[in-house]
């Protein structure tokens, strides 16, 4: 398995793991592809993005993607999508994904990350188990409209 940046060109692979992904407990999202595909390229177009995919033999295994963005105190990293095949979750996909990010945002003197998930031990406990916490002072509100 390698780790390498994700580019545009592969997009319709990301969205076929992305729709696997997350079509599983626990979000049981219905995504189709073309909606994917949609999400998948808003992310990448987003000024100062940053992906990284797992591939083996040609294969998108996962990926785990975001921007970086100007805080008062430095620049910091929101993940916007993170996903492994549903059929490859627990192989270490994710931790390989997880700290090759760590690593390159270190090399830019990035010190924080943060995301949004559901809740719930699959989410939060896989978060947890890899140092994050959460957060005192940020809550995520919503509003249908």
């Amino acid at each position: 398995m390698q780790i390498v940046e994700m580019t545009v060109d592969k997009v319709n692979e990301y969205a076929d793991v992305f729709c696997k992904a997350f079509a599983a407990e626990p979000w049981n999202e219905s995504w189709t592809k073309e909606h994917a595909v949609k999400r998948l390229k808003g992310v990448i177009e987003v000024p100062r993005f940053f992906g990284l995919s797992a591939v083996d033999k040609g294969r998108v295994l996962g990926f785990i993607c975001g921007y970086r963005e100007q805080n008062y105190d430095g620049i910091q990293f929101c993940v916007q999508e993170f996903c492994t095949d549903a059929v490859l979750q627990g192989r270490g996909i994710g931790s390989a994904l997880l700290k090759a990010l760590y690593e390159a945002l270190a090399s830019e003197d990035i010190k924080h990350i943060y995301l949004i998930t559901v809740r719930g031990e699959k989410t939060e406990g896989y978060y947890k188990s890899k140092g994050f916490s959460l957060s005192d002072k940020m809550i995520v509100m919503e509003k249908s409209i």
